[in-house]
């Protein structure tokens, strides 16, 4: 991202250009495979920070990155449901894991970030909500402009 310090704060280029470049570079660079990730508070502060960071040099429109990783994640829990039974992603969907993890770990997985996702935007907890492919992609695009995600 350093490398690209000088094009964000050049005089040369219009806001619009610098927006593509974020939005085309860095932001695709720092969200690569996050439709897994289970973000912890802190890992959200710290990407809203370093999100702010880049907009701040740029003065461009504030996005939100948490709420698009998160939009994201739920897309992806769609497309893992819709998967056969025997596939590795959806065995690990279904999968309740017995074991006891160490003391201080966070009991959040990646399926109850989903779910809480799905309570803060007031919606069931119930996973045939995402049976319905037009009614799924309408809540995926409810959350990224959801204040409260």
């Amino acid at each position: 991202m350093y490398s690209l310090h000088h094009t964000i704060k050049s005089k040369s280029l219009t806001r619009t250009s610098k927006i593509r470049i974020y939005k085309t570079v860095i932001r695709l660079v720092l969200m690569y495979r996050c439709e897994t990730w289970t973000l912890t508070k802190e890992t959200q502060r710290k990407l809203r920070c370093f999100e702010r960071k880049i907009l701040r040099r740029i003065f461009g429109p504030y996005h939100d990155i948490v709420q698009e990783i998160k939009s994201q994640r739920l897309r992806w829990a769609g497309h893992v449901h819709k998967l056969p039974n025997n596939r590795l992603a959806k065995l690990i969907w279904k999968e309740a894991s017995t074991e006891r993890r160490p003391l201080g770990r966070p009991r959040m997985r990646w399926r109850d970030n989903i779910w809480s996702d799905l309570r803060t935007m007031g919606l069931p907890t119930d996973p045939t909500i995402m049976d319905d492919r037009s009614r799924w992609n309408q809540v995926v695009q409810s959350a990224k402009i959801h204040s409260g995600l």
